[in-house]
Order: C-alpha cells, then sequence, then structure tokens
C-alpha cells in the first residue's frame, strides 16, 4: 500500500524534475548565440552563466528555510516559471534583459529542488535512497536533453524565437497542478541548531568537491575532445553518452544504498571514480570514452546518497538538508570551475583536469568521516 502510494506521488516530482532541469540547461545552447547577438566578451558570457548558476544554487538555502511555510503545490509551479523565462532569453533585445530573465529563471530552479527533494524523502521510509534516486535521475535525465533541444530548435527557427519552447511546459504544468501533493515530513520542532549544521558540513564539503569535478568535465569536455580531434558532432555525442551515463549512476547508488548503507556507496563511488577519470586522460580511442563513461555513473552514484543521508540526519529539517547538498553544494562548486578554467590557461587544460580530479579521493576521505543514522529495519515476523 505504502509503495502504490509513493509510486503514484512519486510520478508528479520525477516530471516537474524532468521539465525543470530540461529548461535550466538550455543556457549552454544559447551562449554562442548570445555573443554574436550582442557582440560579447567571453567575460561577459561567462557572467551569464554565473548569474543564472548562483542565483540558483545559493537562494535555495532560503527557499530550504522557507520550506515548511510555503504551499506544498509550489513544487509544482515553480518548473513553469523556470520553462517561462529562460525561454524567454533568446527574444529579449539587450543583455541587461537576458540577466533578468536568467535570475528569474533561476528563482523558479531554487524554489523546485529542496523542497520536491524532501517531498521525494518522505514518500517511501523504507526505500527512501530509491525515491530520491528516481527523482534525481529524472533531473539528470532532462539535464542532459536540454542542450540538445535547445541547439535544435535554434537551428531550425532561430535564437528570437525560442519563447515557443515554453510550449511543452505548459501542456504539463496543468498535469502536475492536478496531482496531490502530501507533505509527510517532519515539522520542525525546533530551530536548526549549529550541531545539526556541524554534522551536515561534511556532506556539503562532499558535494562541493564531487561536484567541482562533474561540471568542470561537463563544461570541458567538448574542448578537450577537440584538442583531440574528435569533430563537434563526435564530442556532443560523447558528452550525451557522459551525462546519460551519470543518469544511470544516480538511480544505481541510490538502490545500493537503501541495502547497504549511505556511507559505503559514497565513498566507494568517489574512490572508485578517480582511477577511471585518470584513464580516461591518459588514453584516446574508445576505450578512453568507455572509462569516461564508467566515471560518470560511479561519480553520480553518491547523489542522491548524499541527500537521503543529509534527509536522515535532520529528519525535521528536510527541506535545508536537502537545499545544502544540492543546490548551496552544486553552486559553490560550479563557481570553482572558473578556477579550473584559470589553471587551464596557465598549464593546459588536460593538466588542470587531472589536479581537479584529486577532489575526489579527498571527497571520499571526507565522506568516510560524516555520520550516518542508523536505518530503522522492520520488525520480523513472529
Amino acid at each position: 500500500m505504502e509503495r502504490a502510494k509513493g509510486r503514484s506521488g512519486l510520478f508528479p516530482l520525477m516530471l516537474g524534475h524532468f521539465t525543470n532541469d530540461i529548461y535550466s540547461n538550455f543556457l549552454p545552447a544559447y551562449i554562442p548565440q548570445l555573443i554574436a547577438k550582442f557582440s560579447l566578451s567571453l567575460a561577459l558570457a561567462g557572467a551569464a552563466s554565473s548569474v543564472y548558476s548562483s542565483v540558483s544554487s545559493l537562494t535555495q538555502l532560503l527557499f530550504g528555510y522557507l520550506g515548511d511555510r510555503l504551499d506544498r503545490r509550489f513544487v509544482l509551479v515553480a518548473p513553469l516559471i523556470t520553462a517561462l523565462f529562460m525561454s524567454a532569453v533568446g527574444a529579449m533585445p539587450s543583455y541587461p534583459l537576458v540577466l533578468a530573465a536568467l535570475v528569474l529563471a533561476a528563482l523558479g530552479t531554487a524554489g523546485f529542488h529542496p523542497l520536491s527533494a524532501s517531498l521525494a524523502g518522505s514518500l517511501s521510509a523504507q526505500h527512501r535512497g530509491a525515491a530520491i534516486s528516481f527523482f534525481v535521475a529524472a533531473g539528470s535525465l532532462g539535464f542532459a536533453l536540454g542542450p540538445l533541444l535547445a541547439t535544435g530548435f535554434i537551428a531550425l527557427a532561430g535564437l528570437e524565437r525560442t519563447y515557443l519552447l515554453a510550449a511543452p511546459a505548459l501542456l504539463v504544468a496543468p498535469l502536475l497542478w492536478q496531482v496531490k501533493v502530501t507533505d509527510r515530513t517532519e515539522k520542525p520542532a525546533a530551530a536548526l541548531r549549529p550541531r545539526l549544521l556541524l554534522a551536515l558540513l561534511p556532506l556539503w564539503l562532499v558535494v562541493v568537491l564531487r561536484s567541482t569535478v562533474q561540471l568542470a568535465f561537463t563544461t570541458f569536455l567538448l574542448v578537450l575532445l577537440e584538442e583531440r580531434a574528435l569533430s563537434h558532432l563526435a564530442g556532443s555525442s560523447v558528452l550525451l553518452l557522459f551525462l546519460v551515463m551519470e543518469t544511470a549512476g544516480t538511480l544505481l547508488g541510490g538502490h545500493l544504498s537503501d541495502r547497504l548503507g549511505r556511507k559505503p556507496i559514497v565513498a566507494f563511488s568517489l574512490f572508485s571514480a578517480y582511477p577511471l577519470y585518470l584513464g580516461f586522460l591518459a588514453t584516446r580511442g574508445p576505450g578512453s570514452i568507455l572509462l569516461l563513461a564508467l566515471a560518470g555513473v560511479l561519480v553520480a552514484a553518491s547523489n542522491p546518497v548524499i541527500v537521503t543521508q543529509a534527509q536522515e540526519l535532520a529528519p525535521s529539517h528536510v527541506n535545508i538538508a536537502s537545499a545544502i547538498t544540492m543546490g548551496f553544494g552544486w553552486g559553490i562548486g560550479g563557481l570553482l570551475v572558473s578556477l579550473v578554467g584559470w589553471l587551464a590557461d596557465l598549464w593546459g587544460l588536460s593538466t588542470s583536469l587531472n589536479w581537479t580530479i584529486l577532489a575526489l579521493p579527498l571527497a571520499g576521505v571526507i565522506a568516510l568521516a560524516t555520520k550516518e543514522r542508523a536505518q530503522r529495519r522492520a520488525p520480523s515476523p513472529e
């Protein structure tokens, strides 16, 4: 009975996450077009990305704090906010208005993630890791498909008509709104105490280190593959494979953590991903691509597990726990990617990435020091 209710409640959250993250990753397809339209420098183009990622990530803390005061149905409206304003970016007549549209789209993304993650985790006490892994995987798949959808549309209809891309979200919104979402998380019984924040701090550090590696490879993979003489089409195919394999990793990690525990899965995935990334950077050819794909599976496996672990450490503050280990951690990791790019200008991209992946074993060591609440087992039948 609980499983059936969980599935019926989880589907709209997955659909919302898939929809939100498709639109949230339109910006990489927009950037070259915006540079040409407004004669932007690379610094200004990068600033657009920084504005979106910073606002969408850092304001998740605010939405996490306000989570128990907001109407639960806000999580079903937030993807529409993201879609409407991200689709409007191409039609904006000036660069400041582009930034304004990105800020509003970012607020939709920020409002969606912590609240919806806490709801997904509340749907099944016995299979929390699996529920969150399905939720996260839906967003990862949408994130992977977003640039392809936007690039294809721009090639057919042009940048000025991207507002038409909002149409699918307008069709999805009524489906989400009609679904009854029940929040079964515990309400905060007391203020968020410093001791609890200290318990969440190691998990946040793991997210920052891991996401820096993930985002660095997502950002610079096409550049690296072009240096290896792959065509843009071939490089885009490899990037899509990498992102899809990350989606598979989120599903695998959540399921295994329900059986084996949160901490072992997080630590194993981070330690194991490092030699695979190292092998990819050191080799060429199909074998190198295979190593990258396997690295994508392992590095993403810890993503839903850490969110689950944080929620279990803070059962009365699941919204803020989700915000810390999702948007806030990813946001800081995104800012550190600029450091990776700076080092690449000094030393070369391959060397910079070789140093960057050292963050993975460091994150693995920190993961071993995190706290894990003991899983409650159902009483065995007499």
